[in-house]
């Protein structure tokens, strides 16, 4: 089949809207930068989570060694003071 035969003329093509293809397209768009957004936000928050649960653990870790330490602290106080 010569290659001149093969090329279809738009115009006789049916349903010659592009709307809908062009709604469609905008809809996928608006469906990907959403999913783009959100894993972003995902990401951002889970760093954020990470940061503000070492900083707990730090702060929990002084104040057990703080607790663990009391004793001694006290036994030293009182061995002191007599």
């Amino acid at each position: 089949m010569p290659e001149e035969k093969r090329i279809v003329d738009p115009s006789n093509l049916p349903n010659q809207d592009q709307w809908p293809f062009m709604q469609q397209q905008i809809a996928d768009a608006q469906k990907y930068l959403l999913f783009e957004n959100l894993t972003t936000i995902n990401i951002e928050v889970l760093k954020e989570l990470q940061a503000s649960e070492v900083a707990s653990k730090k702060r929990f870790d002084e104040k057990a060694h703080t607790l663990y330490e009391m004793p001694t602290l006290l036994e030293h106080m009182s061995t002191k003071k007599g």
